[in-house]
């Protein structure tokens, strides 16, 4: 039993290694929970969690009875996020004043799956073979012979989702201060971060311009910048605002109205029979399209339609019967998405408010954390894979302003 004892950190790599495993994540965490419980004897529970689980099951059921839906979808997300939350509420308890090493693995990690996703990219380059094809398929570039990047995860963008904290930290931190307890290396920076850029993903890509403006706007220290940026944008807003003519004539505005008038016949238009009845869209806009107009359109938008309902809001508004297109009717393709359809409003004010309740300006493991819960929020629905449900335990612990989180 001494390979249990917790100055191993074997449930800290477990998870961390959990965490990139996709559905095999809930085995890492079996495993984690007997580690704990033997390291415990017995099993710590948090009464706000419990609280919240109470909370979510009578809302959930009332709205479902009312709906007249289906609860076999419910009990079983129900079932599987308690579980998820019950064994890292648990490991997090255990392991509160040892957040810096948690994060230290998790960057070796990422290091790890970076470099065999390099070799991922270079073995498809010469033989057009995907070593990984036993867990995910070849997203080969069209008219070329690359693929993106996936490693040995699902797919190339929760990849590339899982590398933003770690690309975060590196561009936030001092990493050459002698303060620092994390080994983070440049070279690991780099290796991680042009294996998220060969992922090709666009959220990433759009995750690491908001980093990069972040940092510039509120991190650096220079003023002169953070004052001429502010400048800049009250300049060009102003410039947008105030037409020459000094004359409001929004005809003048042919181009923008013609483009307004293109995205709202695309979110009434968005579930027709095929992709390609939608001129310019590609799946991932489509998808992100279709589902947010069936959130919208969903009933009761204050409280929402309760868990794991998502799918059958589609199904009420776009019935596939009828000749409609599926495109991630299970998780809406997008956190905030999902949140906003099964939970309604008061879920969409909660989530944001626990965004900026636990922000810790102090800590940029918690910045880092923030990043990629954002883009979660934006391209990534799944209430428990990718390792949502650990990021979210992350973020909530490093929320106070402790020497440990900084670092």
């Amino acid at each position: 039993m001494d390979l249990l004892k917790k100055k191993n950190n074997i449930d800290q790599w477990l998870v961390v290694l959990g965490i990139f495993a996709h559905r095999l994540e809930v085995i890492f965490l079996l495993i984690t929970l007997f580690i704990l419980i033997n390291r415990h004897r017995t099993i710590l529970l948090s009464r706000k969690i419990l609280i919240c689980f109470l909370l979510i099951f009578i809302t959930s059921f009332i709205s479902i009875t009312l709906l007249n839906y289906d609860f076999s979808f419910f009990f079983k997300q129900y079932s599987v996020i308690l579980f998820y939350c019950i064994v890292y509420s648990f490991f997090f308890q255990s392991n509160k004043y040892d957040l810096v090493n948690i994060f230290s693995k998790y960057i070796k990690i990422c290091y790890l799956v970076s470099i065999l996703g390099l070799v991922q990219f270079v073995v498809y380059v010469i033989s057009q073979i995907n070593i990984f094809s036993f867990i995910n398929k070849a997203s080969s570039l069209s008219g070329t012979q690359l693929s993106r990047i996936s490693s040995f995860t699902s797919e190339p963008s929760n990849l590339a989702v899982l590398l933003v904290p770690a690309i975060a930290y590196y561009l936030f931190s001092d990493t050459k201060s002698s303060k620092t307890l994390i080994n983070y290396k440049k070279r690991y920076f780099l290796i991680i971060l042009v294996v998220a850029i060969l992922t090709f993903s666009s959220i990433f890509y759009f995750s690491l311009f908001l980093m990069l403006l972040f940092k510039v706007i509120f991190l650096r220290k220079n003023k002169l910048v953070k004052k001429s940026l502010i400048v800049m944008f009250f300049f060009s807003v102003t410039l947008i605002l105030n037409n020459p003519s000094k004359q409001i004539d929004y005809s003048d505005y042919g181009i923008f109205k013609n483009n307004i008038a293109k995205i709202d016949q695309a979110l009434e238009n968005v579930n027709k029979l095929d992709y390609e009845s939608i001129d310019g869209l590609s799946i991932s806009v489509f998808a992100t399209l279709v589902n947010l107009s069936v959130a919208v359109k969903s009933p009761n938008r204050i409280s929402g339609t309760g868990l794991g309902t998502h799918e059958q809001n589609y199904e009420s508004i776009y019935p596939l019967s009828s000749g409609y297109v599926a495109k991630n009717t299970k998780d809406a393709y997008s956190l905030a998405t999902r949140v906003f359809s099964e939970f309604g409003i008061i879920g969409l004010i909660l989530l944001i408010t626990f965004f900026v309740k636990y922000f810790n300006k102090h800590s940029f493991i918690n910045m880092g954390v923030l990043f990629l819960l954002i883009s979660l929020s934006l391209r990534g629905g799944n209430f428990v894979l990718y390792g949502v449900i650990f990021f979210f335990f992350l973020y909530y612990h490093t929320r106070l302003k402790t020497t440990n989180n900084k670092l």
